[in-house]
């Protein structure tokens, strides 16, 4: 009886997440960049019985994720928010561009901020929800050729600590 929305879920782990959830009978919404995987994760959702949607957005962009968040609005709400949406470009550090390391941290940090933002203040309103943001090792430790990624993955676990604080009660 919940609905989530996986961003990212059309490929990879948050493919993987999103038929878990649908199988689980959780009404998901995934969205990303790119139409077909989207269509694709949904289609094996609904072959298994479940619900499921897709909307076509980017994380890099707040207009796109609050349009996201009225759709999603429009729709009945979300119960559960897996930032699932990353990026790398393995690059050593003398070769990282700034359009690199930009597309990098809009997508890995600033997006997650700005869509728990847009999803968080409904779920505050409700007085419930649950956000789970996907990071990796490699923001607690560094690896070669990942500045940007490592950089983007570690400011996002200090990012789930500062809204676990401000918005768990």
């Amino acid at each position: 009886g919940k609905s989530a929305l996986v961003t990212g879920g059309g490929t990879g782990i948050g493919e993987s997440i999103t038929i878990d959830l649908g199988k689980a009978g959780v009404e998901v919404t995934i969205c990303g960049r790119r139409e077909a995987p989207l269509e694709n994760t949904v289609s094996k959702i609904k072959a298994e019985g479940g619900k499921a949607r897709y909307v076509v957005a980017d994380m890099a962009d707040p207009e796109s994720i609050e349009k996201l968040a009225k759709n999603i609005l429009a729709h009945g709400g979300v119960d559960i928010l897996i930032n699932n949406a990353g990026i790398n470009i393995p690059r050593p550090a003398l070769e990282v561009t700034e359009a690199q390391w930009d597309q990098i941290v809009d997508i890995n940090l600033k997006g997650v901020f700005f869509c728990s933002q847009e999803v968080g203040r409904r779920m505050i309103e409700r007085n419930g929800g649950k956000i789970v943001n996907v990071s990796s090792a490699a923001g607690l430790i560094a690896a070669h050729e990942r500045a940007a990624y490592c950089s983007s993955k570690a400011g996002l676990n200090m990012l789930t600590k500062v809204l676990a604080l401000e918005w768990a009660p």
